[in-house]
């Protein structure tokens, strides 16, 4: 059974439930203390034998799954490693470490490369009319006093970026999976999902 936050945006929760439908996986609601977290819960129907080498049926029961699966935009991502405090990325794995006992994390980043490239792009255009502004381009003069737009702006320093997803892999043992978007984050969700359901049986 999946447990999926009422955070997540309407069309990446509606695409996750087209994927499941066929694999025969029950989705539920939960309210986890991370937004955009989801759980798995195992029923129990059956247990293995190792001196029979063989599953026996026992009485139903319900076990939480170590693994958790977290969705997260590219943006999201790129404030977390850029945040000013130089903390909150890794104050952020802790607590989703702390989602359930023993958590095991894997987050899921959308869009990470089109927020760089559209960030970059943003602080092109404001260097640029800074320039232009500076040089007295007559499309510019009426605003040529005004600063240049950097309203959601930020530095993306592609090289502090690479050693954050470093960092979250290797130091924190966190897997991180990287989709364009929302059909590629859905389709993931569904894979991760039957990997965990047939963990028992491998």
């Amino acid at each position: 059974m999946l447990y999926l936050p009422p955070t997540f945006p309407s069309d990446l929760h509606d695409a996750v439930l087209n994927f499941l439908e066929p694999l025969g996986l029950d989705a539920r609601e939960w309210h986890p203390p991370i937004p955009n977290v989801i759980k798995f819960v195992r029923k129990v129907q059956v247990e293995w034998d190792p001196e029979g080498l063989l599953f026996r049926p026992c009485e139903e029961k319900r076990e939480e799954e170590k693994w958790i699966v977290l969705w997260m935009s590219g943006l999201e991502f790129v404030e977390l490693v850029f945040d000013s405090t130089g903390v909150k990325l890794d104050l952020f794995i802790r607590r989703l470490k702390r989602c359930i006992q023993g958590a095991e994390p894997i987050i899921i980043v959308e869009g990470l490369a089109k927020e760089i490239k559209k960030q970059k792009t943003a602080e092109k255009r404001a260097h640029d009319r800074a320039v232009r502004g500076q040089l007295g381009n007559e499309r510019t003069k009426a605003a040529r006093n005004e600063p240049p737009s950097t309203q959601g702006l930020l530095k993306i320093d592609e090289e502090v970026l690479e050693n954050a997803l470093i960092e979250i892999q290797l130091q924190h043992e966190v897997r991180v999976v990287h989709t364009d978007k929302t059909p590629d984050s859905a389709e993931w969700i569904s894979i991760l999902a039957t990997d965990i359901a047939t963990i028992p049986y491998r």
